[in-house]
């Protein structure tokens, strides 16, 4: 008696592929709790709507004027600069008659009057203090 027939007739049943695999993995997939990578255009899909996101709210920022030009920022910071550097050099030179003959107490106070007056015209932000390109 030959095995042959009974394992020609399970090889058939056993190792034929599964017509309805495909939809099984698929139901399988779709399975809350079993997770699956997502398919390249799930990502791109995905990618998308993160950068868009991103985009709206950087547009409403700006809108909304809680973003700044960093060039712009940084030109602005450098006139200041300049600004008070021009402005405390020329202190000798506008002050030298006023202070002739004073003694170093008197000297010392009206400098450091100065030097308080033009750091505090700055330190507040006071951008009426810097010259602009337009004006």
């Amino acid at each position: 008696m030959s095995l042959l027939p009974d394992i020609k007739v399970w090889a058939k049943i056993t190792l034929t592929h599964d017509p309805a695999k495909d939809y099984h993995d698929r139901v399988k997939n779709l399975t809350p709790g079993v997770e699956r990578p997502p398919s390249k255009i799930e990502q791109a899909k995905l990618f998308y709507m993160v950068e868009r996101a991103q985009w709206i709210k950087q547009k409403r920022q700006v809108e909304a004027g809680e973003l700044h030009n960093v060039k712009e920022c940084d030109q602005r910071k450098l006139r200041q600069i300049h600004e008070v550097k021009g402005r405390l050099m020329e202190l000798p030179r506008s002050m030298a008659t006023s202070l002739v003959g004073q003694d170093a107490e008197t000297i010392e106070r009206l400098l450091r009057d100065q030097v308080m007056a033009i750091l505090n015209e700055f330190a507040g932000g006071d951008d009426k203090a810097v010259k602009t390109d337009d004006e």
